[in-house]
């Protein structure tokens, strides 16, 4: 299970919602569990800066990619998304949070999908 995560969604031009969302970093335990259990000592709960990634068109978000098992921020939990349209059709800025020893974290990420056209079916056009 995942807590403290950050969620962003992408909604094509004109549609009502949207259809790539992007799950980023949070506190969770490895393996991932099918189930929620007590989590064994040799898999303790950590922070996370993982990024996921769901399509609407690919199983309505019933699969889930892992872009990427570290991303190029630290691990953090209740981090910022927010959206970022003037940047580009998928952009979005990742900042704040807390990372595992819960310190402030003071940055700023930028992301505009460059990296996960095919793996999220990112159509930019």
């Amino acid at each position: 299970p995942r807590h403290g995560h950050s969620v962003v969604g992408f909604a094509p031009a004109g549609a009502p919602y949207p259809e790539t969302v992007l799950v980023l970093g949070g506190f969770g335990g490895e393996p991932e569990l099918e189930r929620v259990e007590r989590t064994p000592l040799e898999y303790p709960v950590t922070s996370r800066s993982d990024l996921w990634c769901g399509n609407q068109a690919v199983g309505n978000f019933s699969t889930w990619t892992r872009l990427a098992p570290y991303g190029p921020f630290s691990a953090r939990s209740q981090a910022a998304a927010v959206v970022a349209p003037t940047m580009g059709p998928y952009a979005m800025l990742f900042l704040g949070g807390y990372d595992g020893s819960a310190r402030f974290v003071a940055d700023l990420w930028r992301w505009i999908g460059e990296n996960a056209t095919s793996e999220c079916k990112v159509d930019a056009e």
